[in-house]
């Protein structure tokens, strides 16, 4: 042995190392080669395979601190009480009211988001080795995610809009960042359409493994296809048949998610990809994936769409009633966020100005909202974005939302609203809606 490598038993290797020598199975078969960088899921792989120890280099050694295995971590924690069970998530979930937000319980959802990011950091570089990734570290972050929707809905949702931006990034870490904010909000419109734990959490797994079939071929995003025009279509309705392939390999991955994945770009009425199919026929993860999908490209940071998610979510309610969305899952979206979303800056009929906090307890358009004297009233909501309401039950009424010069929204107009016909390709032009 080189005496500039050192021989690490796999339970004390640390993550970031790179091998010095290849590592072989019991029948001689190259398993990793030389300069393999080590991560969770590549560790993973090797304590599944029963390797006790590799050579890694000497000065690669120094000032690397191996944590506390994922297994570890996960055969220590408690079992929540929703995880074996079969009844709705939704009947586990604390009623908050009007209870203040938390900066604990944020930095408790921050360290999610983070951890998840990471962990799909690790499956992209282990998938782009030609390794197999095993997707049980993933599962048990959303299983944390899940847990925190638990103990407060509304605020988990507010710190995943809020933590995650999907600016400033290359493209890969973009592409994260979307996955991570359609997961956690299908989860969340899951928990809304009474999915138990089980399903929830698959649910929340198709959505991050949806796109792995376009990381594959290397192909952009679909609401970044109008930047490469010289993308061919045909070959880019094929990923997410690549995605299903390679899925089937890895270990620990559900039927119903990787069904869920095959379907992930179908469209209710039938304009999407790879089949055309169109709805009952559609797997119902992919059905709900399909709304979050096209509610966060329209709120998303991308300069030709950032529009307010108050009037990203009036335009799907109009497309429902017109079969081009499944409405069970759009009003699911809006129960999961009330019509006018957690964060959104509204002017009272009091004429006070406020941000909703949470959602109301007994109808889909009462909303809490924080004024900005610090109050917290619970406030009745137009059920058009351009309609007023009158004083109801002695609640104080929302006039409408408030456009800011600082704030990244726009407003929808509301002709786009209820004319304009979503297509993912109906043109590689800044927008994906096209006139009906």
């Amino acid at each position: 042995m080189n005496p500039s490598h050192e021989i690490i038993p796999v339970d004390a290797l640390p993550v970031g190392v790179q091998l010095s020598e290849p590592i072989y199975d019991a029948n001689e078969v190259l398993l990793l080669g030389i300069g393999t960088r080590i991560t969770r899921q590549v560790l993973q792989g090797l304590i599944d395979r029963g390797v006790d120890e590799v050579a890694v280099s000497t000065l690669d050694l120094q000032g690397k601190k191996r944590p506390a295995s994922r297994r570890d971590v996960q055969s220590r924690a408690p079992k929540p009480k929703w995880a074996d069970s079969t009844l709705p998530l939704l009947r586990f979930i604390e009623k908050c009211g009007d209870k203040p937000y938390s900066q604990e319980h944020r930095n408790r959802v921050r360290g999610v988001i983070d951890q998840t990011r990471d962990q799909l950091q690790d499956m992209d570089e282990t998938v782009q080795g030609g390794y197999l990734p095993d997707v049980s570290d993933i599962s048990f972050g959303l299983q944390q995610f899940i847990d925190a929707i638990v103990d407060d809905y509304d605020q988990t949702l507010a710190s995943v809009h809020s933590e995650i931006r999907e600016t400033g990034y290359n493209r890969s870490q973009r592409d994260m960042d979307r996955l991570m904010k359609l997961s956690m909000t299908a989860m969340a419109v899951g928990t809304q359409m009474e999915y138990d734990g089980r399903a929830t959490l698959q649910l929340g797994l198709t959505a991050l493994l949806s796109d792995i079939g376009r990381q594959i071929m290397g192909f952009p995003h679909a609401s970044e296809m109008w930047e490469s025009p010289d993308v061919d279509l045909w070959e880019y309705r094929k990923f997410p048949e690549i995605g299903v392939r390679a899925l089937t390999q890895f270990p620990g991955v559900p039927a119903k998610v990787v069904g869920g994945v095959r379907h992930a770009y179908e469209a209710y009425d039938g304009t999407g990809f790879p089949a055309g199919l169109s709805g009952s026929r559609i797997h119902p993860y992919a059905r709900i994936l399909n709304v979050c999908r096209v509610f966060h490209t329209l709120i998303s940071d991308e300069p030709q769409w950032n529009y307010h998610p108050h009037h990203a979510m009036s335009y799907l309610l109009f497309q429902s009633t017109k079969s081009r969305f499944e409405s069970r899952v759009v009003k699911a979206l809006l129960a999961s966020n009330s019509l006018f979303p957690i964060g959104s800056k509204v002017r009272l009929g009091n004429g006070q100005e406020a941000t909703v906090r949470r959602r109301g307890d007994t109808h889909l358009f009462d909303v809490v909202v924080e004024t900005d004297r610090g109050e917290w009233l619970t406030c009745k909501a137009p059920e058009r974005p351009w309609e007023a309401v009158k004083e109801e039950d002695g609640k104080v009424t929302i006039e409408g939302l408030i456009f800011e010069a600082e704030q990244r929204y726009r407003p929808m107009p509301r002709e786009m609203m209820q004319s304009y016909h979503w297509n993912w390709f109906s043109s590689f032009e800044s927008t994906a809606l096209a006139p009906v």
